[in-house]
């Protein structure tokens, strides 16, 4: 019975891949998150079919592998990942897998967009655990600044043209559009945080996820309510968090929706602060510039 299983299971994938594609036929993209979901349906327009693995709102360190998943893997011709370590949990197993040799590493059809940004809080020393979820790639949660994103634009419109020469130009003009458009979102907001005082410009954050839009805001992290990154927080560090916000008039506590929401809401009520809650990725056809301008818009407000 096993034996006849595992046949089936073969003849399954190999029905998958081997299905011709005609000239006409979209360049099947399958994305970790849903802020590159969104860069790619931006990117690749008409041409593309863009399907995101992991849910809005999970964490994207901590992704259950469902067997949608897996065929998604099997039938993409390109996987855009955020990499740096973020989906090192669940993605290797689903390209194991998937017997989807396009998409392995090194092949054309595996996109790390980590590649291509400038990646921040690269650790200039030794990681251990005792350190917390420290990534030795650097910080990966770059999605959220649009002028990270613009570069990720030019690279995926050079990378879907390398798979579907048929549409290069096509891609190459999206690409270059999108990205111009991050860019003056990037600087539209820039603009607009240059004008808060000085004394607005710190804030409080619950993971360290936050770096990309606070350089790209002129903002700064006075403390996170984790300890360390990944790392609960005790009840003595949720005593320091309100001490150092109340010392020093903090205003905003900034978290991602899949984080927590007990504590934060507690410290909140002791030092009246407000609480920005952003959703963890672009929801499934999700314009992304929207979110960004929604992102930045409710942070500002908060600290205006």
């Amino acid at each position: 019975m096993k034996m006849k299983q595992a046949g089936l299971v073969a003849v399954f994938f190999a029905s998958i891949l081997l299905v011709p594609q005609s000239a006409d036929a979209k360049v099947r993209v399958a994305a970790t998150l849903g802020d590159l979901g969104a860069a790619a349906r931006a990117v690749g327009g008409k041409h593309v079919e863009v399907t995101t693995l992991a849910a809005p709102q999970e964490d994207p360190h901590f992704v259950s592998a469902k067997p949608s998943y897996l065929k998604d893997v099997a039938q993409a011709d390109l996987l855009v990942l955020n990499g740096m370590s973020l989906e090192i949990g669940w993605l290797p197993t689903l390209l194991d897998n998937s017997r989807n040799g396009a998409v392995q590493q090194g092949e054309p059809g595996y996109f790390d967009a980590s590649t291509v940004v400038e990646r921040k809080e690269v650790p200039q020393t030794e990681i251990s655990r005792q350190m917390g979820d420290v990534h030795p790639e650097g910080n990966p949660h770059y999605t959220l600044a649009p002028d990270q994103m613009a570069r990720v634009a030019i690279a995926l419109g050079n990378r879907l043209g390398e798979i579907n020469p048929d549409h290069s130009e096509y891609y190459e003009t999206r690409s270059r559009s999108f990205a111009k458009e991050c860019l003056e979102t990037a600087r539209k907001w820039k603009k607009r945080f240059a004008e808060l005082s000085d004394s607005k410009r710190e804030i409080v954050v619950y993971h360290e996820a936050w770096i990309y839009v606070l350089d790209w805001l002129d903002l700064e992290r006075a403390i996170a309510v984790e300890p360390k990154p990944g790392v609960e927080p005790s009840p003595e560090h949720v005593k320091q968090v309100i001490e150092t916000m109340q010392s020093r008039d903090l205003d905003l506590i900034l978290k991602m929706e899949y984080y927590p929401s007990a504590v934060v809401e507690r410290i909140a009520g002791k030092t009246d602060a407000s609480v920005v809650t952003s959703q963890g990725h672009a929801r499934p056809d999700q314009d992304y510039i929207a979110r960004v301008d929604a992102l930045a818009s409710s942070i500002y407000e908060a600290l205006e």
